[in-house]
């Protein structure tokens, strides 16, 4: 399973990610809105965790974008 965190905050980011890879999952971090709105919408993810305070793009911005180009994607906020 491949997982996109958007997270900006660095320390919680790498805390959730090695969490996540303990449990034997593939991390991908994003730290702007904007990078995890491309990231999310050219590869595949079987799960989104975004922030929603993010900088360049909020995260609620990045959920309406996604539920238009991939509205059966797990997003998990």
């Amino acid at each position: 399973m491949r997982i996109l965190v958007a997270e900006d905050d660095a320390a919680l980011a790498s805390f959730v990610k090695k969490g996540l890879e303990s449990e034997h999952y593939a991390v991908d971090v994003s730290t702007d809105g904007e990078q995890a709105r491309a990231m999310a919408g050219d590869l595949d993810f079987d799960l989104m965790v975004p922030d929603l305070n993010l900088p360049r793009l909020d995260g609620v911005s990045i959920l309406r974008f996604l539920r238009t180009r991939k509205p059966s994607m797990p997003i998990l906020v």
